[in-house]
Formats: structure tokens, sequence, C-alpha cells
């Protein structure tokens, strides 16, 4: 890979930090901008996104009209200030205007709860495919990755992520370093995202550059061959902390722009190896969880059994004190299904899904 290789871009992601209504021709223009820029640079952009500032609950319905309006050209991420459950029953109803509405909770316990609730009003209204677009985040933390993606205050402006899995596994296998891949393909997206900043006069955030997988680009497979063993045996810790090392040495690295977790990611139902371990029974909640100290970005897309509040609050909880200890932005996504460990559900985004056990 040289740096003038194609680089997908998984997500370009517009941080709109006032209020939506109004900006519809600057909404326009990033759309046809990023068209056209990745365009001339020979750039692929899987989609286009818009990342509004927290707003409390009550305005989460209008701001669903407004991403009506949009078509099916942008995901809108919004997240919600929820304060009890009445709120959360307005969420509910916002969710149910349309799929391509995502929100997030953020803060301590307490509003983890109001996270549990959110999750359980949502599967029970509107079935598991709602869960997938909730996520609830430790810690602030300016990220284009949804359903945790924010604005801040009245600032305008863009991010981009990556993706590139195969390009690491391809490098490691004719003895390029890993950090060599990190680097080569953050500075194409940089490009990227350095010119559409100038063209729109908006503030250019930087690239997050958190190793992602989607489906058959396996961030598990990467992890497996660097280990030489099995995704969860041992040496997958060590291969993990290794991965991040190399993100990490990129991202602190004079002039990057990094923004985000900028960590190594292992959605479960985003990554076919790990879709596959979990229909041989290999895999659970926890044991995806044990990763996080060594420096995964969170718990995420896990597909377990829903079995009742407690059970789920509980499970919540150890979430939290896991990820609480790494003293770095995490993301939780639980999706609940009326299933057992081993039955498959069907997910609109993500396809046929084998539920996993919490242990």
């Amino acid at each position: 890979m040289d740096i003038g290789a194609p680089v997908r871009i998984r997500a370009l992601t517009l941080f709109l930090g006032r209020e939506p209504q109004g900006h519809d021709d600057l909404i326009s223009a990033f759309r046809d901008e990023v068209d056209r820029v990745a365009r001339d640079m020979k750039l692929e952009v899987w989609t286009k996104r818009l990342a509004l500032a927290p707003a409390p609950a009550s305005e989460l319905p209008a701001i669903a009209e407004m991403v009506d309006d949009l078509g099916k050209s942008m995901l809108v991420a919004v997240p919600a200030r929820a304060r009890d459950r009445t709120d959360v029953e307005t969420i509910v109803k916002a969710l149910d205007g349309g799929d391509d509405l995502f929100t997030s909770i953020r803060g301590g316990l307490d509003e983890l709860m109001l996270f549990a609730a959110l999750l359980e009003k949502a599967f029970s209204e509107l079935g598991p495919d709602a869960c997938t677009r909730i996520s609830f985040t430790l810690g602030e933390i300016l990220t284009p990755y949804f359903p945790s993606a924010s604005a801040r205050g009245e600032e305008v402006g863009i991010a981009a992520s990556i993706l590139y899995a195969d390009d690491v596994r391809s490098a490691l296998r004719s003895g390029t370093s890993a950090e060599e891949v990190v680097r080569r393909s953050y500075a194409r997206a940089e490009e990227l995202l350095r010119t559409v900043s100038n063209s729109l006069n908006v503030e250019n955030y930087g690239v997050d550059l958190s190793l992602s997988p989607w489906m058959e680009e396996s961030v598990a497979r990467l992890v497996e061959e660097l280990s030489g063993v099995e995704f969860g045996g041992p040496g997958s810790h060590c291969a993990v902390r290794e991965l991040n090392a190399a993100i990490n040495s990129v991202a602190s690295s004079k002039g990057v722009r990094a923004v985000g977790f900028n960590e190594v990611m292992l959605p479960y139902a985003e990554d076919s190896r790990l879709l596959e371990l979990g229909a041989q029974g290999k895999l659970t909640a926890y044991s995806l969880l044990s990763l996080a100290p060594v420096c995964v970005a969170g718990l995420d897309m896990v597909v377990v059994p829903y079995h009742g509040e407690e059970e789920l609050e509980r499970f919540l909880k150890d979430v939290h004190a896991v990820l609480s200890s790494k003293s770095r932005p995490s993301g939780i996504r639980v999706v609940l299904a009326s299933a057992e460990t081993g039955d498959v559900v069907e997910l609109k985004r993500f396809g046929e899904v084998t539920v996993i056990g919490l242990r």
C-alpha cells in the first residue's frame, strides 16, 4: 500500500453544534463537496453522517422529522439528555420514526440505569433492531462513530473514520509494520478532511484511527494472524495490545489530528469471524468484555438473551465497572433478543446474528 493507494472512509461526519433547522444549505453543501473531493481523490466514502449536540429528550421527535426530510442520504446522531422514564418513552417514540436516527446517553450509574430502561423500552416496542441505534457513553469524546457521535458547543466541524483492517493484514504478511499502515491511511483521510473543511469553512477535527471491522474485513482475523491462535486463546490480549500500541503511536505523533477512540474495536455483530465463533458457542459477552482492559474501545453490538430487568442492570453495572477502570472514554451497545443462546436473529443492517450468552 503506497500513499496514493485507495483508502476507504467508513464514515465522514459533519458535527453541527447548532440547531439543524435553518442549515439545509450547509448540510447539502457538505454532501456535495464530500462526493466531489472523494471522486477527485479516488477515495471511497461509505457513509455521510450528521452529529448534533446533546438535546433534551423532548426535542428528539422534532429532530426525527428533520431526519425524515433528509431522506436516505445521511445517518443522524443526537445524544439525549434524559432525566426519567417519561424521557425514555419520548426517545423511543422518536426512534420509531425511522431507521436513520441514532441516540446515546452519557453519564454515570444513574444515567446507566436510564440507558437500561431505554434499551428495554425500545426492545419491547420496536424490536432488537432499535437497540443497534442506542449506546451509552462513558466520558466525553468527539468521534465520527455512531451512536456515540456528539457535536460540541456551537462549533461546526468534520471528522472521519477509516476501514483498513485488511490493509494491516496484508502489510504484516509482507513485513510492513502496522504502524506504517496506520500512518499512511491517516494521511489520505486527513487530506480529504482538510480539502472539504477548507471548502466549507468548517473545523477539521481529524481522523478516528480506530481499527474497526465490517463483516469479512475482520479485526478478529487480524488478531488471530498476529497471535497465531484462535481468537480468545492465549496471546489474543497481547495481540490486541500490540495493535493498539501502533494506533496510539500514530495518534500521539506531532502534527497528527487524531480524534475519538483511536483503539481496536471488536463489535460482535459487525465482524464475520466473531459471528463464526459466536455460532460455534466459543464467545460470550463476558469473554469479549475481558479484552476491554487492553484497550478495546468498549463492549459493542453484543446480541444477548433478555431475561429481565434485574439481570440486564447487573450486567450493565459490570460492564460499566470494567470500562470505568480504563479512565478512557468508552461505549456500550447491547442488543436484546427474545431468544436463547445459540438462536439466530435477523438484524436489518447486519443480517443473521447468533445470540451469545452473558457467560
